[in-house]
């Protein structure tokens, strides 16, 4: 949870510095720092909490666990595909709705057979999978 603080404080002040032309004045800075970086903690603390859950799942050999990681994967796919099939090109319900089942699909199938490897990895060398997951949260 202090990972995520700390991640959401880097990222107001690389923001804050690198757009410092952008912004009317100081105040902006310090309003984002008071009313948006609490915000941003609810919702970072959510995911980090989330991904913890995940992480112990991978962790069990169960194979109920590893459908359940699935299913994470999964409803992921699915937000993603239903988010990004607004336009134009996906007008028509059925182009949209096998877009969408197919990144379901891709999702379920990744995170189950993945979800082994990632335990392992875990109970492996836990640090470097915290800075792999740190380094991909910033990329993304």
């Amino acid at each position: 949870m202090l990972g995520s603080a700390l991640f959401v404080v880097v990222e107001w002040a690389a923001v804050g510095w690198s757009a410092r032309s952008e912004f009317a004045g100081v105040w902006e800075l310090r309003d984002a720092l008071v009313r948006l970086s609490p915000l941003s903690w609810l919702i970072v603390s959510a995911g980090a909490v989330l991904g913890s859950a995940v992480i112990a799942l991978c962790r069990t050999q169960d194979n109920g666990a590893r459908l359940a990681v699935a299913s994470f994967g999964a409803l992921f796919g699915t937000m993603v595909g239903w988010s990004v099939t607004g336009g134009r090109h996906f007008a028509a319900l059925p182009v949209r709705m096998a877009f969408v089942f197919a990144l379901t699909a891709a999702g379920f199938s990744a995170t189950f057979a993945l979800a082994p490897l990632v335990g392992r990895r875990v109970a492996r060398a836990p640090g470097r999978v915290a800075l792999a997951a740190a380094a991909a949260a910033i990329l993304a």
